[in-house]
């Protein structure tokens, strides 16, 4: 009897509280649907916006040369760009010929939409965007009404060889390396940067052509495997094994 007595405000309190949750659920959908209905397309971004997750500083206090640990933000992010950025490396350069390859051509055109239609519909999802907050999903889901602006301003860019400051800026995100021991050590973690959306699209751009050109003018050895499309750093000791087997001299 006095279990059942008990059992009553508890099924009661739960009942109740299930039903504050639907209604503010419902009233959050409803103000959200709200939301949208007035502001629009004209207004993607800021919506994007409000729905991203907030960022938590995930760092752990960090020791210091001296031993001693830091939660100190800033104080962390000198250790961090100290630790993981920085260093030291000295490299022979003395068999590396003076003179400078001839130079050639190269033909360089103004953008066309379609090839900006072409980088935009290549576009990877779910990369993280820089200072700018811009995701490649918005520009794909706009790409019909940025086209013709991008182009524009991909041109303009070309013509007087400038590279606007904004787009030079960076975030640096830190994630942990993984199997580390000790994560108070700023060497366990890795450093990414992340740039800015459109200066991350000119770039791909202007690296496609590059890369066309140093191809069919043979700047590029034949036998050159790094940064060359369709071909890893793999291939390379299958080419000198094949090389090996034929009895072919090659220097290292």
């Amino acid at each position: 009897m006095l279990r059942h007595q008990m059992d009553e405000p508890k099924r009661a309190y739960h009942f109740h509280q299930q039903k504050f949750k639907q209604k503010v659920w419902e009233l959050k959908s409803g103000h959200w649907r709200k939301f949208l209905a007035e502001k629009g397309l004209d207004h993607a971004y800021c919506t994007y916006k409000l729905t991203r997750d907030q960022q938590v500083d995930k760092i752990t206090p960090l020791r210091d040369s001296q031993g001693s640990l830091t939660s100190d933000v800033r104080t962390k992010a000198s250790l961090l760009f100290h630790g993981t950025s920085l260093t030291q490396n000295s490299a022979d350069l003395r068999d590396i010929p003076e003179q400078q390859p001839p130079s050639l051509p190269l033909d360089f055109p103004l953008v066309t939409k379609e090839e900006v239609k072409q980088m935009i519909s290549s576009l990877p999802n779910r990369k993280a965007p820089g200072p700018d907050g811009i995701p490649n999903e918005l520009i794909k889901i706009e790409e019909t009404l940025l086209t013709p602006h991008l182009t524009c301003l991909f041109n303009l860019c070309l013509k007087q060889g400038r590279f606007p400051t904004l787009w030079k800026s960076s975030s640096t995100a830190i994630i942990r390396k993984a199997a580390r021991d000790d994560y108070t050590d700023p060497n366990a973690y890795q450093p990414i940067a992340l740039l800015n959306t459109l200066g991350k699209h000119i770039e791909k751009m202007i690296n496609t052509r590059l890369n066309h050109w140093a191809h069919t003018s043979k700047v590029i050895h034949p036998g050159h495997v790094g940064g060359t499309p369709g071909r890893g750093i793999m291939d390379q000791p299958q080419v000198e094994g094949r090389k090996g087997s034929r009895g072919d001299v090659f220097r290292h």
